[in-house]
């Protein structure tokens, strides 16, 4: 051990018994940042290789637990961005090069407010030598080059043109346990203005990582083991060996784009996750488990918000999703039947789904999705504070759904069977503001083109007389959803012959009608007096 160093350790030692109180010592939680570097870059400059990895070693958990409050000014020197740079050569890759990348990691890649382009020949070492270090050492770029591209549109593209799109398609393609990484990689690299053919790319990875981060129950009982001990060997020994980063490795690729349906029918929504208990017989899990079971949650979710950043900015991609040949929308119509609520993610995906459809002026393809899933999470029973954002996307799927499918009876059948009118009713009279507003507009849709059986069942429940209660004159944007409800309603009930005059009357009658002042909101009122009159 060099003098220098134990001289070092000598004065450190004093420093922590030191009587802080009388002024003998002071210390603060980033001077060890300081030491850390000059120890370093000093056994560096000697060429003292060992003790350079030891001085690493001693300050390896507080390197990667980050603690610090401010990074001093030697982080951003010259100096030491030279030594790091000097370090990402081949000759380190058995000594120092992870030390090196981790450091670069904490000191420089997590705190967004550091502008990464002065640094960029770091990047363009870590892509110079990526095909040359071992599998570890990737994960570790990966990581890197991912949560980089995060600071900035412009480190985002300066990292696309060091990492072409295609080129990290063929590397997952090749290495799809890398596909964690990646995930973040994507997720941030949709954030960039694209091509055309960089968009297809980027949906290809990430329907792919998406469907090999779940376990579906079409596959055999065999298959399924061999996923679930494959994924969690693979867990285990990222979390042992790798320095920075756990990971949580998918199972192998399955099926990225099947020719025909994803998923069989297989009973009533489920749990989202499954908790394993180590004494249970996997054997007898395994036969009776009947779920879609997400093996990696992280790079399910990354996947997923990779393509729903896809669909907002490139309407095309509903198409391509929706393709007979890709079938994600099937997929995610079978994710959700076994859900439940558990991931909200998966209904924003098909929301904008059927969003783009307007974008789409011919030949759009209509997602293939379950109006009797869908339904199900139109739930008023569950803590909507809290799940508002579910329903919120249910309901809006839903109001597309009745567009495609309005001279549907089935649906309408349905939606007598389950309920619906009540479901909505509920969730009206109970429900936050804004998932309110939204139900309104839902219910409207419903009684727009409701046969008559419906329409019956809205009678008996009194949903006239229930949403004239709701009017508020003080709030001019809930009145106009509610005198949008009544519009469709009194319109379908003078169609089928039904009697509206005790809800006209009401109507007429209600303090806060008279009181309305909004002249928009008094010409529909006006409109719905003069059709009921006739």
């Amino acid at each position: 051990m060099l003098a220098y160093k134990d001289d070092f350790n000598e004065l450190n030692q004093f420093m922590k018994t030191a009587d802080l109180e009388k002024g003998f010592a002071s210390k603060n939680r980033s001077d060890w940042v300081n030491e850390f570097i000059q120890l370093f870059i000093y056994n560096i400059s000697i060429n003292d290789v060992e003790s350079a990895v030891d001085i690493f070693d001693q300050y390896e958990k507080r390197i990667q637990s980050r603690e610090f409050d401010v990074l001093p000014p030697i982080v951003f020197s010259d100096e030491f961005v030279d030594e790091i740079h000097q370090l990402l050569n081949p000759n380190f890759i058995d000594s120092l090069l992870m030390p090196a990348l981790t450091t670069f990691m904490s000191f420089y890649i997590f705190d967004l407010k550091i502008d990464l382009l002065p640094v960029r020949m770091i990047f363009d070492d870590i892509r110079n030598m990526f095909e040359q270090v071992d599998d570890e050492t990737q994960d570790l770029m990966l990581n890197i080059v991912g949560h980089a591209a995060n600071h900035s549109n412009e480190t985002a593209r300066y990292i696309i043109d060091l990492f072409p799109i295609e080129m990290i398609k063929s590397f997952y393609l090749n290495h799809h346990y890398f596909s964690s990484p990646i995930s973040k990689l994507i997720y941030e690299f949709t954030f960039c203005q694209l091509s055309t053919s960089e968009v297809f790319n980027l949906l290809f990875i990430s329907v792919s990582i998406c469907r090999n981060s779940v376990i579906n129950p079409s596959d055999n009982r065999q298959t399924k083991k061999n996923h679930i001990n494959e994924s969690n060997q693979r867990i285990k020994s990222n979390q042992a060996n790798l320095k920075f980063f756990k990971q949580n490795i998918s199972s192998e690729q399955i099926n990225i784009f099947p020719n025909q349906t994803i998923l069989s029918q297989c009973g009533e929504p489920q749990n989202f996750f499954h908790q394993k208990d180590d004494d249970e017989d996997e054997d007898e899990k395994l036969e009776t488990e009947k779920i879609i079971r997400i093996i990696d949650t992280t790079e399910f979710n990354n996947s997923l918000r990779a393509i729903i950043n896809l669909i907002y900015k490139y309407p095309d991609s509903t198409n391509y999703l929706c393709d007979e040949n890709t079938q994600f929308d099937l997929f995610l119509d079978k994710l959700l039947e076994y859900h439940g609520n558990s991931n909200p993610i998966i209904l924003e995906a098909i929301y904008k789904l059927y969003r783009n459809i307007r974008h789409l002026a011919e030949n759009f393809k209509i997602p293939k999705i379950s109006y009797s899933t869908i339904i199900s999470y139109i739930n008023p029973d569950i803590d909507m504070q809290h799940n508002s954002d579910v329903i919120l996307n249910a309901e809006r799927i839903l109001k597309y759904q009745i567009i495609f499918n309005k001279r549907n009876l089935n649906m309408y059948k349905y939606f007598k069977n389950k309920m619906i009118l009540d479901r909505l009713l509920k969730i009206i009279l109970n429900a936050p503001y804004s998932l309110k507003l939204n139900t309104l507009s839902t219910l409207a849709k419903v009684l727009q083109f409701s046969p008559i059986f419906l329409i019956n069942h809205a009678a008996k429940i009194n949903m006239g007389i229930l949403l004239i209660d709701e009017i508020d004159r003080e709030n001019t944007g809930l009145t106009n959803k509610v005198i949008s409800c009544l519009n469709s309603l009194f319109s379908q009930m003078i169609k089928y012959g039904f009697k509206t005059k005790e809800m006209v009357d009401y109507l007429k009658e209600n303090d806060e009608v008279h009181n309305i002042e909004d002249p928009d909101i008094l010409n529909e009122l006006e409109e719905i007096y003069d059709h009921l009159s006739h």
